[in-house]
């Protein structure tokens, strides 16, 4: 506890004599602050005591007089000591206020309907707007949906036909026949109608002409007229039979048992009808198991080889457009 004391009073005491000592000398400090240096000053004075006076000329009548020499106040150049600028309050920064852009203009609203256009991707029946057949659109063929509607045999597209740059309405064709784009058919880039119609173009030549060749191999077989007839007439037998069913189940009365009877009476017809088909059936399918089915006339076609040639080169083009192709 003694040295703690002891250390204590020894502090104050050293910081004691540091204060007395320090505050004059910051003092003095502090006034001369805004002096100029006087060591350039002391040096020039000494340079020019230092140089030697000037000899009086020969002819004392005409020497100049000697100027007095000027006083070291004179000699030494004053360097000016600013002023402190006074302290004013600054001004306070403007506030920019940003001016909000004006709102984009509307863009105009199209009217009318918008149709969504789209390519057969495969040969299809269209009927017209009462459900009728009424012609088949070849594969390629570019329409546009004006509507939908549903059916016994899936959904139909109501749409119009692009042919010849004119487009024809009344048309509807199964939905699962065709390729659909979300805009109208001119909103489209062109490049991208182009190499879409003519990609399905091909392929529906390439279908149509393999059908085609399948056709001719097909009748290279000698035993195929045989059977076409005897197929024929089975088959329209077998048609005729379906009928008069439906009919029987629908009647009452004596018209259902008249109907009954018939349909007894055809059995017999119809053993005869089918043992001539198959009798024709038979040496039919043994030539065409031992032929073929034309595929190596298929393949070696020179027409579908260039057309696949061309499917080729669009394929990669197409398929940004349709992913899943």
């Amino acid at each position: 506890m003694m040295n703690f004391l002891v250390k204590y009073l020894a502090t104050a005491a050293l910081l004691a004599v540091a204060v007395w000592i320090g505050v004059p000398m910051l003092k003095t400090h502090l006034e001369n602050a805004g002096k100029p240096p006087l060591a350039t000053t002391s040096a020039t004075v000494a340079a020019r005591a230092a140089e030697p006076k000037r000899q009086d000329a020969p002819n004392a009548q005409h020497a100049q007089p000697t100027e007095p020499p000027a006083s070291v106040a004179e000699t030494v150049p004053q360097t000016p000591v600013p002023s402190p600028a006074p302290q004013t309050a600054s001004a306070p920064e403007p506030t920019i206020v940003e001016t909000p852009a004006p709102p984009p203009e509307p863009t105009p609203v199209k009217t009318g309907p918008v149709y969504n256009w789209g390519v057969l991707a495969e040969e299809a029946q269209a009927y017209n707007e009462e459900g009728k057949p009424r012609v088949k659109l070849p594969a390629g063929t570019v329409i546009e949906k004006t509507g939908e509607r549903d059916s016994s045999g899936g959904r139909l597209l109501v749409c119009r036909v692009l042919n010849n740059r004119r487009w024809e309405r009344g048309f509807m064709v199964k939905a699962s026949s065709a390729v659909m784009f979300d805009c109208p058919y001119e909103e489209a880039p062109k490049d991208a109608r182009t190499k879409i119609t003519r990609y399905f173009t091909l392929k529906g030549f390439i279908a149509t002409r393999t059908a085609a060749l399948r056709e001719e191999h097909v009748k290279r077989n000698p035993y195929f007229s045989a059977y076409q007839k005897a197929a024929k007439e089975y088959n329209e037998f077998k048609d005729k039979a379906k009928e008069l069913t439906t009919q029987r189940d629908a009647a009452q009365g004596a018209a259902r048992t008249q109907l009954a009877s018939q349909l007894e009476r055809m059995k017999s017809e119809e053993v005869q009808l089918r043992a001539a088909f198959e009798k024709a059936e038979a040496p039919y399918k043994k030539w065409k198991a031992e032929h073929g089915d034309g595929a190596m006339d298929i393949m070696n076609d020179e027409q579908i080889g260039q057309w696949n040639d061309e499917i080729d080169e669009l394929h990669q083009d197409v398929s940004d457009y349709i992913p899943d192709l």
